[in-house]
């Protein structure tokens, strides 16, 4: 489940390029729901012909189970396009993208004030903040070297998913419980259907792996004490963007 889940993370991406998309509170919403449905209609689709191939799929090696279906569909060349389409949407597309993600919100970060300055610094001619994707592409190759698959998943899905919980709760907070007209349409679109995505999420995230939870706790913990310094114990107001401007 936890691979599934990374295999899916690349929707909210597109939440992070906000501030480059022309009208973005229209634009950046219909792209990743229109994302969504496109990729899970490709995994739906892609599965239900691998299951004509291959009907005794849990015989199969669960690591190596599609290209064995490939395999039987189109032989050995078919095998070896896949691994090199893997290889290359995994290692370049897969990585710009994570890559382009998190350099947008560590950008964020230090123009707030939260993180270091020098992390906003935008590059002069492609107006890009270039050390924060240089950070992101050192930490990356480093991590990727040194922590396994499972490990990396496990540790993804935890923010991942301690995110979807914080976005349903934020979703019932701002849109349900805060507003005083409340109908079926809204109970129905602010009450239940994050009261159900917040559940799923929470039953995922319970089933990952002790390592992932103990180190995503961690992670949390430094952040709380960054938080926690810049608001001088919360005497200080916590830094944000004066969308304003």
């Amino acid at each position: 489940t936890g691979i599934v889940i990374v295999s899916y993370l690349g929707f909210d991406a597109i939440s992070t390029l906000s501030e480059e998309a022309n009208d973005p509170t229209k634009s950046i919403g219909k792209a990743i729901v229109l994302s969504i449905i496109l990729i899970g209609s490709l995994f739906v689709i892609v599965t239900f012909f691998a299951g004509f191939v291959a009907p005794n799929y849990s015989e199969l090696n669960p690591d190596t189970a599609f290209l064995t279906i490939l395999g039987k569909v189109g032989g050995s060349w078919l095998v070896h396009l896949a691994e090199f389409t893997l290889v290359l949407s995994f290692g370049l597309a897969g990585g710009q993208e994570g890559q382009t993600a998190v350099s947008r919100i560590l950008y964020s970060m230090g123009r707030d004030g939260i993180l270091t300055k020098r992390l906003s610094y935008l590059h002069p001619r492609y107006n890009t903040p270039w050390v924060a994707i240089i950070l992101v592409g050192i930490v990356s190759v480093a991590l990727s070297l040194s922590l396994s698959l499972t490990t990396v998943s496990n540790l993804i899905s935890f923010g991942a998913l301690f995110g979807f919980l914080s976005l349903n709760i934020a979703v019932i907070w701002h849109f349900y419980i805060k507003r005083p007209d409340k109908n079926i349409e809204s109970f129905v679109k602010y009450l239940v259907s994050p009261f159900i995505g917040f559940s799923v999420s929470l039953w995922i995230f319970l089933s990952l792996a002790l390592e992932a939870k103990l180190t995503g706790l961690f992670w949390l913990i430094i952040g709380l004490v960054i938080l926690v310094y810049k608001t001088s114990i919360f005497k200080k107001p916590v830094p944000q963007f004066d969308f304003s401007e």
